[in-house]
């Protein structure tokens, strides 16, 4: 990390870096991005499905028989950034009028790339996604199998849905705006607001605020 405090007339300027390598250890995700998708319930554990447009993926280093033998390991890499700039008017850090500061976090990213799949369905034809079959898998260690029988629900091909050994998720980036305002010495107002910024990608997503406090 790297700051930056610059005096002024009226106060102060500061900038702000942080630069940030990340490790990527498990991970798993799931979208729809189809906008005609459409759905009916055919018998209690089947629906017909017309428009699937679906990606995900999931790391396997874990997906084992015997939760006993879980072992946490590294997966992926990536960076990430945070920007952020500080407006202080009327005084120092500690005792000021007016303190403004705008800040973008979470710019970067992670790619698994060991122990990953990823897959991609696409397809405007009519489709039955029988919830039956589903029933012999009883947890996570058999997603791979899942994955499969997925893949031959909609693409009528286990192996179909399978574009790669590796995918990528997106930080939670967002825009945040702080502003502090002191009405005596010990009274002050702020407002917060975080809004989340859209990536294209597939990315983890931020909750928006917006607070008001004193």
């Amino acid at each position: 990390n790297y700051a930056l405090k610059i005096p002024t007339n009226q106060g102060a300027l500061g900038f702000g870096i942080n630069a940030r390598f990340l490790n990527g250890y498990e991970a798993a995700y799931f979208q729809h991005n189809g906008t005609n998708v459409q759905y009916a319930k055919n018998t209690r554990n089947s629906a017909i499905v017309q428009g699937v447009f679906a990606e995900f993926g999931f790391t396997t280093s874990n997906l084992v028989n015997d939760a006993s033998e879980f072992n946490l390991q590294k997966n992926g890499s990536g960076f990430a950034f945070d920007l952020g700039l500080l407006i202080i008017v009327g005084g120092d850090s500690d005792a000021y009028t007016f303190k403004i500061g705008i800040s973008i976090l979470d710019v970067g990213f992670i790619n698994f790339n060991t122990n990953a799949a990823s897959h991609f369905i696409q397809t405007d034809s009519t489709r039955l996604l029988g919830g039956n079959d589903y029933e012999q898998f009883t947890g996570l260690t058999e997603l791979e199998d899942i994955a499969e029988l997925f893949s031959t629900q909609s693409l009528a091909d286990p192996n179909a849905s399978r574009k790669g050994d590796n995918f990528k998720l997106w930080l939670p980036t967002a825009l945040s705006l702080q502003v502090d305002y002191s009405f005596t010495e010990n009274i002050f107002f702020n407002a917060t607001v975080i809004q989340r910024i859209p990536v294209s990608g597939t990315a983890v997503e931020r909750g928006n605020l917006f607070a008001i406090s004193p």
